[in-house]
């Protein structure tokens, strides 16, 4: 018996490329409306701004080029630069070369599984209060994804902190604001104006992020002061102790703040679209929902959560990942040239710029049959197996992989576990979101969803 699949796209793409600058706009509402058909089915476009040659690419091979095969000839995109600078100085996000390899020798043993696994209980103790926070809006509709950001930065917060007092509240409030008025690409840069130029909100982002700063500041003198062992805190003690093995060096404040905000900024808001988008699949498929619980129920019932019962929960992780090839929490990535390098079938000199669009390549035909229908066998082992690794990148590849990818699934799982035997959810009237790319993935409404407790 063939079984229907629910289908869900909720941007269709322009039948043919938008003019220059008509694309300049439609960059500055909603980057992730630019796409036009042609991405989601050839997969290459070339945009050439004043000198300056822009490659958009959607396929596998030329991803692995650029990620890969030849990821010396490229460095971090000046358009991200500008984004997200100001806030995160020069963290992993940011940084290139030997400042940026310096920093990830530090930082891998922070984020290797078993050094993760202390977090299970934070996560698991964080999930649970979304769950509940959630259950309290039973029988209304409610924007899921204030609720998933909150569980997200909670999580972080406390796994970078340990129990020191931050007015966390307060930080959700000026990371969201900050992302609003600065996380988008800014027209202006793709055409090389300086930023001496005054932009519309950058004054107000930046003075938030002098407070984000301050904030972490007075963490990490609190920390020092609590006379407890750097490596008994929270992930910022370990930053604080560790030691570079090559050259014995260590990093210094505002190297760990800048990799402090990168974390708080890029993790919880990759976890909270990542939660909310799912819970969007959720809403529109009840049996893959009961299936869920049913799984949780078995593998987690009411006691504690531990790794090897998160590491058990297949069903959940492969629906998070189906979720996550729908709406890609990371909608682009994004990168400069360093030195003539070919492209594709284009020869590319320095300072061209390269765009990966995982969006509409986690939507071509030629890699995802039937690639609007939702499919949580896609991740089975043997299909992972069977598909080109760099056809799906919710987290990049190669050596600049996101860091904390294996945090992010686990946290994401761990989550929706709990929820999934209490909630369930239905399309709320009106509008569906519009997903909204903005650093990451986000639904334009909040993730509107009409909640009820489970009666199983």
């Amino acid at each position: 018996m063939t079984t229907t699949r629910w289908r869900t796209q909720l941007i269709v793409p322009p039948a043919r490329p938008y003019s220059p600058l008509r694309g300049l706009a439609v960059m500055a509402r909603n980057p992730a409306r630019w796409w036009s058909a042609d991405m989601y089915d050839t997969g290459v476009r070339r945009v050439p701004i004043f000198g300056r040659t822009f490659v958009h690419v959607a396929r596998p091979d030329i991803a692995r080029t650029v990620l890969l095969e030849q990821d010396d000839a490229f460095g971090r995109s000046f358009v991200t630069q500008r984004i997200l600078e100001p806030a995160m100085g020069g963290g992993l996000l940011t940084s290139d070369g030997e400042h940026w390899r310096r920093q990830r020798r530090l930082l891998a043993p922070v984020f290797r599984a078993t050094a993760l696994e202390r977090f299970v209980p934070t996560m698991d103790r964080h999930a649970l209060a979304c769950r509940d926070a959630l259950l309290e809006h039973d029988g209304s509709t409610e924007p899921v994804y204030p609720h998933t950001a909150r569980a997200g930065l909670d999580i972080v917060v406390e796994t970078l902190f340990g129990g020191v007092d931050i007015d966390r509240r307060s930080i959700t409030t000026d990371i969201d604001d900050y992302l609003v008025r600065l996380g988008r690409p800014d027209p202006l840069a793709l055409l090389g104006v300086p930023d001496a130029v005054p932009r519309p909100g950058r004054r107000r982002g930046l003075a938030l992020v002098a407070r984000l700063r301050a904030r972490c500041h007075a963490a990490l003198a609190t920390l020092r002061a609590s006379g407890d062992s750097l490596e008994s805190l929270g992930l910022v003690g370990r930053l604080l102790a560790a030691i570079d093995p090559d050259t014995g060096d260590a990093l210094d404040d505002e190297a760990i703040v800048d990799n402090v905000l990168t974390f708080i900024a890029a993790g919880h808001e990759t976890t909270a679209a990542a939660l909310a988008w799912t819970l969007y699949a959720l809403a529109h498929q009840p049996e893959l929902a009961e299936r869920l619980a049913e799984e949780s129920g078995r593998v987690l019932g009411d006691g504690l959560a531990t790794a090897d019962a998160v590491s058990l929960l297949d069903l959940h992780r492969r629906t998070l990942q189906e979720a996550m090839r729908l709406y890609p929490p990371v909608a682009a990535i994004v990168r400069t040239v360093l030195r003539p390098v070919r492209v594709g079938p284009f020869d590319l000199a320095a300072g061209d710029h390269v765009t990966i669009a995982t969006l509409p390549m986690h939507r071509n035909p030629a890699f995802w049959p039937n690639p609007h229908a939702f499919d949580e066998s896609r991740f089975t082992p043997d299909a992972v197996g069977a598909r080109d690794r760099f056809a799906y990148l919710p987290f990049g590849d190669g050596p600049r992989v996101c860091i904390g990818a294996g945090y992010a699934l686990t946290e994401a799982v761990l989550v929706l576990a709990r929820l999934t035997p209490a909630l369930r959810f239905a399309p709320a009237d009106g509008k569906p979101p519009e997903p909204v790319l903005s650093v990451t993935l986000r639904p334009s409404d909040g993730m509107r969803l009409r909640v009820h407790r489970s009666t199983g």
